[in-house]
């Protein structure tokens, strides 16, 4: 066995030990984010779901972490107003995460939300539900506000009641979430694709410049197409175009590798550039994390 063999070998061990025991979470392939500050006048206690437009046409619900059975018999197989439970009848998963902060709660939407939906906001404290109007995100990462009125919080109900509708979110800039996440996804990417350089048994400097200042062309040009197709699509047709879109940085990077990294030879650059992207994607998906 060669030892360029071995070192593919060492490669896909490392990797796979690295999956498994690594606790911090992170995410390297860029995705939209959408997070929603609810403010409230006293500190109440709050569950929270997505709508989405159409009809229940017989769908079974499915299972989900992120909703207590009471608020999940509440949604299940109930209509309101042609719109019905994203967590329960989507069809691509997604999570919801909710933080208390002072003054507010913070929703953080992750993974394959839908970008066009309303909120449903439950007050568990006096079963009353809020509703917001639609919404549709534009921004790749993108920050609403929506406020709950103060006139609900003496009255008490037996049952889960809908108290208001159509209530106001508004849109915020976020451009700080959006560089951070930038920035991170780039410093991470470019360590995992050193990591496997080493491996690959690249030693001299200008390799490790040559790939940081590519890694640094591709992630930042990748996530401003990825920005612009948000924008215009506002929903799951990222997916498919970031799927295009890497692999056609794979073929360029493994085109360019070939031709400038020439410490060994281009077949094994070409290697490197492909298995450096696909562990960077596979990890993208597999360690989900965010930065909030």
């Amino acid at each position: 066995m060669t030892s360029f063999k071995k070192t593919l070998i060492i490669i896909l061990f490392t990797l796979l030990s690295f999956i498994t025991v690594i606790t911090v979470k992170a995410d390297m392939f860029p995705k939209p984010t959408l997070q929603i500050k609810v403010y409230y006048e006293k500190e109440r206690e709050l569950a929270v779901d997505l709508l989405i437009k159409g009809t229940l046409n017989n769908r079974e619900p499915r299972e989900s972490d992120f909703i207590d059975i009471d608020f999940y018999n509440y949604l299940k197989e109930r209509d309101f107003n042609n719109y019905y439970s994203a967590s329960l009848y989507q069809g691509a998963p997604y999570g919801i995460v909710v933080e208390e902060k002072e003054g507010y709660y913070l929703i953080n939407l992750t993974y394959l939300y839908p970008k066009k939906a309303k909120l449903l906001i439950l007050d568990k404290d006096n079963n009353s539900v809020f509703i917001s109007d639609d919404f549709s995100q534009k921004a790749f990462d993108a920050l609403m506000e929506i406020t709950l009125p103060s006139d609900y919080l003496n009255n008490e109900y037996n049952d889960i009641t809908i108290v208001k509708e159509n209530l106001k979110l508004v849109e915020a800039n976020n451009w700080r979430l959006g560089i951070q996440n930038l920035i991170l996804r780039i410093a991470l990417t470019f360590i995992l694709e050193v990591v496997i350089l080493i491996f690959f048994l690249y030693r001299q400097k200008r390799s490790y410049l040559l790939v940081g200042l590519t890694n640094l062309i591709t992630q930042s040009l990748l996530s401003l197409a990825l920005f612009i197709i948000v924008y215009i699509k506002g929903d799951f047709s990222y997916l498919f175009y970031f799927i295009t879109l890497e692999l056609a940085v794979i073929i360029l990077e493994s085109f360019f590798y070939s031709k400038t990294l020439k410490e060994h030879s281009k077949k094994r650059a070409i290697i490197y550039a492909i298995v450096a992207n696909i562990v960077s994607i596979v990890i993208g998906f597999l360690l989900p994390f965010s930065f909030k």
